[in-house]
C-alpha cells in the first residue's frame, strides 16, 4: 500500500446530484447557504439587512396583501422599487433604498377600469414590461376588444366636379335612388325648310312693313319672290334657335319685333274633322275633341281658310270649338279639316342654327331691269334637345320668314333618374359669349333644385370650388351623361386621379381600383383650415368600422412621478386605426372578434400574454402571433397606409409548428427576439438591416418545454430557461443563436436533476455577478446557480441552495443586491442581500489593536433580517440584568433564533470607556421577544450599553462532502479510482476568513465525532481583535475507509465562514488482476 495525499484546490463546483465517483473535484453533495466564488472561495453566503416592514404601515391599504403578484423596477443606480397587485387589483409600491411607500394614484376616472383589468387569480396572470419611468402591467386573463367608436359614418353626399367649360354642351346629370328608368329622347337629324315668308311684303320705299301677326298678310307672303318689291333681300340672316315647347321666342326683324311662343307638333296626334266658317269664326265640329281655349293647332284647310298654326279661340262644347281665321272672311259649311295639337311641355333645348343667305338677281334689260332675291337656307343640329321624337315639327322665325323645322331622326336610351333628369340649357353656342365655372354650376344647381323629384334644396347643395356638393338624408346616386364634362364623386370611385383638388371638408371615397376587394382604400379630403374648398385627400378608416382600442381592456401603466414619491396608474391611450377597411387593414391579431362586427365571422376572445422591447418596438405576445408596434410609436399597431408597405409599419406574424404554438414570452438576441411558447421556441428576425413587414420572418429554434410562469433570462452572451415538465424542473442554457442553423442547448441543471421540484414559479439573475436564483413562492428555499466564464470556455458552474426562517414572495437582483421579500408568521419584509460581498453597515472592524488604520480589517456578519441598533438606543436593569430596546417592525418570525452582535462601540463613549467596552466587540448572544402586544422589547442577558449592536436571525452554513476518490486528470478528463482501496487517514480543511464553525464526521458503525473551532478567546487573543481568524488550516483525524465515512461542514455563528480547499492523507492499494 502507498501513502498518498491529493488537494481539491477549490470548492467552487456547487452540488452534484451524480454519484460521488462521478462528481469532479470542488462538486459537494449538499451546498447550504454559501456562494461559490473563484476568487474568494467557498464562502458563508451574505446575510441579509432589514429594509423595512411592509406589513406594519398603519394604513392596511398599504401594507403587503397576502396574495398578489410581485414586480419590481430599475430605473437607475438611485432608484429601485419592489410592487405588488393583489388579487383585487389595487398597487402598492416600496423603495428599495429604505423600504418608504410611494403613493400610487390614479388617472381621474380611470381607477375602477385599471383595478377591474388588473383583478387575476395567479401570480402568473400579471406580467410587467419596465423602460424608463414607466412599468406595463398586463393580464394574461383579459380578453382584449375594440370600443364602439367607428370612422364616423358620413352622410349621403355627392361632390359634383365641373371637369372643364365648353361651348355648345350640356352639362347633364341624371339622379336616381331606385332601378325604375325613364325614356330619354334626343333629335338626332333634323331639316328645316322654308314654310312663309314676307320678303315681298314691302311698303314704296322698299321697306318692311311691320305687323302684329305677320301671317295674317299670307296672300302677300305667299307672294314669289322676284318682284320690283326685294332688291334689297330682306331676310338674309343667321339665327341660333333654342326650341322648348312652351317657351317664348322674340324674331328681330328690320322693321321692329314680336315675341311668339314654341309650339311642337307631331303627325301622330294629327285629327280629321269639320268646319264651317262665318266671316273671320271658324267653327271645327270633332266629337270629344279634349281641347281648351288658347291650346295651340296646326291646322290644314281642305280650302276656303288658311293653312298655319292657330289657338282655340274659344270652346263652344265637347265637339265643337272655334278659331279665329287670319285675314279671309265668307261662309262656308260642312268643309273638312285636318289639325294637329300643339305640345308646349316635354320637348326641350332643341339647338339649331338656320343660316339664310340671297343674292339679288337682276332679270330684264334697260330700264326694265329689275331685281329678284334669291336665298340659300343652311342649317345645323347644334344640340338634340331632350324629349324629342321621331316627325316632331315646329316653326321658327327668322326675319321675316317662317321656318318648317322637322325631326328627322331621333335616339331613345332608358336612364335612371327618378330623383331627377338634370337637363339645364346648353351652354351658349357663339364663342362670343364669355362662360364662366359661376354660371354654369349656378345653372346646374338651379336644375337640381327643381327638377320632377328632386329631393334637395338649396340647403342641401352648395358650390364648392368648382364642383357642387349634394346631401340628402336618404341615399341616392348621380350620374353624368358626358363624363369629359362632369366628373360625379360619390363614395366609392375605381381611380384616385378622378379625386377633385376642391371639394367638402370630411368627404369619404372609396377608391376600389379593381374588382378585387384587398386592394380598395379609402380617402378622406381635408380642407385647408378644416375648411370646404381647397385641401388635400388623405388615407382615412373605412367609415362605420371600429377604430378604437378598448384600453379598459389592455394593459396599463404605472408611471414614476417627479416627485420622486409617487406612481400613477393610468389606461394607455392607443392609436386608432386611420386607414382602410376590415379586409384591406384588420384589427391586430391581439384583439378579440366579435362575429358580425367588421367582417368577423366568428366570436373569438384573445389576450395578451406578455410584452416586451425590441428594436425600438413594443412587442404584445398574444396567442400564436407576435405583434410589434410601430417603431417608437410604440402604442400604435395600425399601418400608416393601405396602400402600401413601409419599414416602419407595424408587424404581425404568426408561428407555425405541428402543436398549438401558444406564446407565453420572449428575449431579445444579437441574432433576434427568441419567443417561447410551452413546447416551442421560435427566433423572429430579419435577413435585411431594416426590420418590417416585408423582412420579418419567424423560424422554429428548438422544441424544448418552457415554464411560462417564469421569464427567460439573459446570461450575457445566452438565454437560460426554466422546463417544468416531469416531476422535476430543469433549467436551459440556448448559446449559438443564429438565422442558418439550430442553437445549442445544454441542460445546466443536469448535474442536480432532482434538486428542485417542477412548481419553480420565480427567476432572477446578475449578468454582472454571474449567479442566477430560483424559487418557489411560499418556501423557505432560495436555489442559486453560479456561473463563470472565459471567452467561450465555461469555468464555473456550481449550484447551491439559501434558506431562510420565512418563505420567499419574491426575489429580484437590482445592481448588485439581492432583495428578497420574506414572510413570516403572515407579515412580510424586504430584505437585502449584498451579493458582491462587500462589507456593509452590518459588519465588524477588527483594528488589530493599533493606532494605524492601515491594518484594520472589516468583516461581514452574517446574520439574516439584520438591523444596525445604536448604543442610544439601548437600556439596561440592573434588577433583571438585561439589555434591551424596542422591538423595531419586521422581526416576526418563530422560528428563527433571534441574537444580538456587537460590532463597535458607541463612538460617542470617551476613550477610556471605549477601551473598557471593546472587549464586546465580535460578541454574540441570543435574545428574545418580551412583552405584549404593541409593547414588545428584545431583551438579552448582560450590560451592553455603550456599544452599536447588529441584530438579526442567525441561520446555517452547511457544506456535505462526497466521498473521497483517488483522481487522476487527463487531458479535460477527470477518472475517479473505484476499484482501489482507500483508507483516509486525515483531512485538513484550509480556510480563509472565518470565525466559528464545526465539522461532523460521520462513521459506518462508529459514534458521530464532531469538533467545533472557535478562535481562541484567550491566550492568543487580543483586545480589540475580533474573534476571526483570517487564515487557518484544521486538520481532522478520520482512519476510515473512503466509503465509510460522510463530512460535513457546518457554521452558524455570525462570523464569516470561508472554505478554500482540501488535502486529504491516506493509504491507497490499487489490486491487480492478470487477465487470461
Amino acid at each position: 500500500m502507498a501513502s498518498i495525499s491529493q488537494t481539491v484546490h477549490q470548492y467552487t463546483g456547487g452540488i452534484s446530484q451524480q454519484p460521488d465517483e462521478k462528481k469532479v473535484p470542488g462538486q459537494v453533495t449538499d451546498a447550504i447557504n454559501v456562494l461559490p466564488d473563484v476568487t474568494q472561495g467557498l464562502l458563508k453566503r451574505p446575510g441579509s439587512e432589514l429594509v423595512a416592514s411592509l406589513s406594519d404601515n398603519g394604513t392596511a391599504a398599504l401594507n403587503s396583501n397576502t396574495n398578489g403578484r410581485w414586480f419590481h423596477y430599475y430605473r437607475d443606480e438611485a432608484e429601485q422599487y419592489i410592487g405588488q397587485v393583489n388579487r383585487s387589483g389595487d398597487v402598492n409600491m416600496w423603495r428599495c433604498s429604505d423600504g418608504a411607500v410611494m403613493t400610487v394614484s390614479y388617472e381621474s376616472g380611470q381607477q375602477s377600469d385599471i383595478e377591474s383589468y388588473l383583478t387575476h387569480t395567479k401570480d402568473e396572470d400579471i406580467q410587467t414590461l419596465t423602460s424608463k419611468d414607466y412599468t406595463f402591467l398586463c393580464n394574461r386573463t383579459k380578453p382584449t376588444g375594440m370600443t364602439s367608436t367607428v370612422e364616423t359614418a358620413r352622410p349621403n353626399e355627392v361632390y359634383i366636379e365641373l371637369n372643364k367649360i365648353a361651348y355648345s354642351r350640356q352639362y347633364a346629370l341624371n339622379i336616381y335612388n331606385d332601378t325604375s328608368t325613364q325614356t330619354v329622347r334626343t333629335a338626332t337629324r333634323i331639316k328645316v325648310e322654308l314654310f312663309k315668308s314676307s320678303n315681298n311684303y314691302c311698303d314704296g320705299s322698299g321697306a318692311m312693313v311691320a305687323r302684329a301677326f305677320r301671317e295674317a298678310q299670307s296672300n302677300i307672303c305667299d307672294n314669289s319672290a322676284g318682284s320690283n318689291d326685294d332688291p334689297l333681300c330682306p331676310n338674309t340672316a343667321t339665327g341660333i334657335f333654342n326650341v322648348t315647347a312652351g317657351q317664348d321666342d322674340t324674331d328681330t326683324a328690320l322693321s321692329g319685333s314680336h315675341t311668339y311662343k314654341h309650339v311642337v307638333y307631331n303627325p301622330a296626334n294629327n285629327v280629321s274633322a269639320t268646319y264651317g266658317r262665318s266671316g273671320s269664326t271658324i267653327t271645327i265640329n270633332k266629337t270629344d275633341h279634349g281641347l281648351s281655349a288658347n291650346d295651340y293647332l296646326d291646322i290644314n284647310f281642305t280650302g276656303g281658310a288658311s293653312d298655319g298654326q292657330y289657338q282655340v279661340a274659344s270652346v263652344v262644347d265637347s265637339a265643337n270649338f272655334t278659331v279665329t281665321d287670319h285675314g279671309a272672311s265668307g261662309t262656308l259649311s260642312g268643309q273638312n279639316v285636318n289639325y294637329t295639337k300643339g305640345i308646349i311641355t316635354g320637348r326641350d333645348n332643341l339647338y339649331f342654327q338656320i343660316t339664310n343667305v340671297a343674292q339679288s338677281i337682276p332679270s330684264g334689260s334697260g330700264s326694265s331691269v329689275v331685281y329678284n332675291a334669291r336665298y340659300t337656307t343652311t342649317y345645323d343640329l347644334l344640340f338634340g334637345g331632350a324629349g324629342w321624337l321621331k316627325d316632331d315639327y315646329c316653326y321658327v322665325w327668322l326675319k321675316d320668314a317662317l321656318y318648317l323645322v322637322t325631326v328627322e331622326e331621333a335616339s331613345a336610351a332608358e336612364v335612371q333618374a327618378n330623383l331627377g333628369l338634370i337637363r339645364p340649357t346648353p351652354t351658349p353656342f357663339d364663342t362670343q359669349t364669355t362662360i364662366t365655372n359661376e354660371s354654369v354650376l349656378g345653372d346646374l344647381q338651379q336644375a337640381i333644385v327643381n327638377a320632377t323629384g328632386s329631393p334637395f334644396s338649396l340647403n342641401e347643395t352648395k358650390i364648392i370650388g368648382n364642383g357642387i356638393y349634394l346631401t340628402d338624408a336618404a341615399a341616392f346616386n348621380v350620374s353624368s351623361v358626358d363624363t369629359d364634362l362632369i366628373n360625379v364623386v360619390a363614395n366609392e370611385i375605381q381611380d384616385i386621379a378622378d379625386l377633385p383638388a376642391q371639394c367638402k371638408h370630411g368627404f369619404v371615397c372609396k377608391i376600389s381600383n379593381t374588382e378585387a376587394t384587398e386592394d380598395d382604400y379609402f380617402v378622406k379630403f381635408v380642407g385647408d383650415n378644416n375648411q370646404d374648398g381647397k385641401g388635400t385627400w388623405e388615407e382615412c378608416p373605412e367609415p362605420g368600422r371600429r377604430i378604437e382600442i378598448d384600453s379598459a381592456k389592455m394593459p396599463v401603466q404605472l408611471v414614476r412621478q417627479a416627485n420622486l414619491t409617487e406612481f400613477k396608474l393610468s389606461k394607455v391611450t392607443w392609436n386608432n386605426c386611420t386607414c382602410g377597411g376590415s379586409e384591406t387593414v384588420p384589427k391586430p391579431s391581439f384583439i378579440s372578434t366579435v362575429s358580425g362586427v367588421d367582417g368577423d365571422t366568428v366570436t373569438e376572445d384573445k389576450y395578451i400574454n406578455n410584452m416586451l422591447f425590441w428594436r425600438n418596438r413594443l412587442v404584445l405576445i398574444s396567442g400564436e402571433n407576435v405583434v410589434l408596434s410601430r417603431p417608437e410609436y410604440f402604442f400604435d399597431f395600425w399601418p400608416v397606409s393601405s396602400i402600401t408597405y413601409t419599414a416602419t409599419d407595424n408587424i404581425d406574424l404568426t408561428v407555425s409548428a405541428e402543436q398549438p404554438a401558444i406564446l407565453y414570452d420572449g428575449i431579445a438576441t444579437n441574432a433576434g427576439l427568441v419567443l417561447f411558447s410551452k413546447s416551442h421556441q421560435f427566433l423572429l428576425t430579419t435577413d435585411s438591416d431594416v426590420l418590417s413587414p416585408q423582412t420579418a420572418k419567424v423560424n422554429r429554434l428548438s422544441t424544448y418545454n418552457f415554464n411560462y410562469k417564469t421569464n427567460p433570462i439573459s446570461l450575457g452572451t445566452t438565454v437560460g430557461f426554466l422546463d417544468n415538465a416531469g416531476k422535476y424542473s430543469r433549467f436551459w442554457e440556448m448559446s449559438n443563436i443564429n438565422r442558418q442553423t439550430e442553437p445549442t442547448i445544454i441542460d445546466q441543471s443536469k448535474v442536480v436533476s432532482q434538486l428542485f421540484d417542477s412548481d419553480l414559479d420565480k427567476i432572477s439573475n446578475s449578468r454582472e455577478n454571474s449567479v442566477i436564483f430560483f424559487s418557489t413562492k411560499n418556501t423557505n428555499t432560495l436555489y442559486g446557480f453560479r456561473y463563470y466564464s472565459s471567452g467561450e470556455k465555461r469555468l464555473q458552474q456550481a449550484w447551491f441552495k439559501w434558506t431562510f426562517s420565512g418563505t420567499v414572495q419574491h426575489h429580484a437582483v437590482l445592481d448588485d443586491a439581492l432583495y428578497v421579500i420574506i414572510r413570516d408568521d403572515g407579515k412580510d419584509t424586504m430584505q437585502k442581500i449584498p451579493i458582491k460581498m462587500e462589507t456593509t453597515t452590518n459588519s465588524v472592524t477588527d483594528d488589530r489593536d493599533t493606532t494605524d488604520t492601515t491594518d484594520d480589517i472589516t468583516y461581514r456578519i452574517h446574520l439574516d433580517n439584520s438591523k444596525v441598533i445604536t448604543a442610544s438606543q439601548l437600556g439596561y436593569s440592573s434588577t433583571t440584568g438585561r439589555t434591551g430596546f424596542t422591538k423595531p417592525d419586521g422581526f416576526n418570525s418563530t422560528t428563527g433564533q433571534l441574537v444580538v452582535y456587537c460590532h463597535k462601540a458607541d463612538s460617542t463613549s470617551s476613550s477610556s470607556q471605549a477601551d473598557q467596552d471593546s472587549d464586546l466587540i465580535g460578541a454574540y448572544t441570543t435574545a428574545s421577544v418580551i412583552g405584549n402586544p404593541g409593547n414588545y422589547n428584545i431583551e438579552w442577558d448582560g450590560d451592553w450599553t455603550g456599544h452599536d449592536i447588529i441584530v438579526g436571525y442567525l441561520f446555517d452554513m452547511e457544506v456535505e462532502f462526497p466521498t473521497i476518490y483517488y483522481t487522476q486528470v487527463g487531458n479535460d478528463t477527470i477518472k475517479s479510482d473505484q476499484s482501489a482501496s482507500l483508507v483516509v487517514h486525515r483531512v485538513k480543511l484550509s480556510f480563509g476568513a472565518s470565525g466559528m464553525y464545526t465539522t461532523k464526521l460521520e462513521r459506518k458503525g462508529k459514534p458521530t465525532y464532531s469538533e467545533t473551532y472557535e478562535p481562541p478567546l484567550a491566550d492568543g487573543y487580543n483586545a480589540n481583535q475580533v474573534g476571526i481568524n483570517e487564515q487557518i488550516t484544521k486538520q481532522i483525524p478520520v482512519y476510515e475507509k473512503n466509503k465509510n465515512f460522510t463530512l460535513t461542514l457546518t457554521s452558524s455563528h455570525p462570523a464569516p465562514a470561508t472554505l478554500y480547499s482540501m488535502t486529504w492523507e491516506g493509504l491507497y492499494n490499487r489490486p491487480y488482476y492478470k487477465q487470461i
